[in-house]
């Protein structure tokens, strides 16, 4: 089990890090953020991408700058859902893994006018 875990969370990091090139959704008084147009896979009306949110100001809570979250999103329900995630201590997903997360959570709605609806609509266009 441990080795499981471990091999996951070393693919986690392997594939953000090969993550380069990144391109500016949008942005909010609080962060940049911006989708690896490259990692977008597509599979019926669903996709995965990775997504960059870039921090204005450090996260009080994990000292964190950035993180790197993998996303799947439901482009005719207008749904997402987290897979993984890993938060950074540097700007644009540098220095230090602070917190790793490999737990993937249910299925949302995305609001219209969000972030989260603009990060779907470029991931599913």
């Amino acid at each position: 089990m441990i080795r499981r875990c471990l091999f996951v969370l070393l693919l986690i990091i392997s594939s953000a890090s090969n993550a380069q090139n990144w391109q500016r959704i949008t942005s909010t008084d609080d962060a940049v953020l911006y989708v690896d147009s490259r990692s977008i896979k597509k599979n019926g009306n669903t996709r995965r991408a990775w997504v960059l949110i870039d921090f204005t100001k450090r996260l009080e809570s994990t000292g964190a700058m950035s993180m790197i979250v993998l996303n799947e999103f439901h482009c005719t329900e207008d749904k997402r859902r987290l897979m993984s995630f890993n938060q950074y201590s540097d700007r644009m997903g540098s220095g230090n893994v602070l917190e790793p997360s490999s737990r993937v959570t249910d299925w949302s709605y995305t609001a219209p006018g969000t972030v989260e609806e603009t990060i779907l609509r470029y991931v599913c266009r």
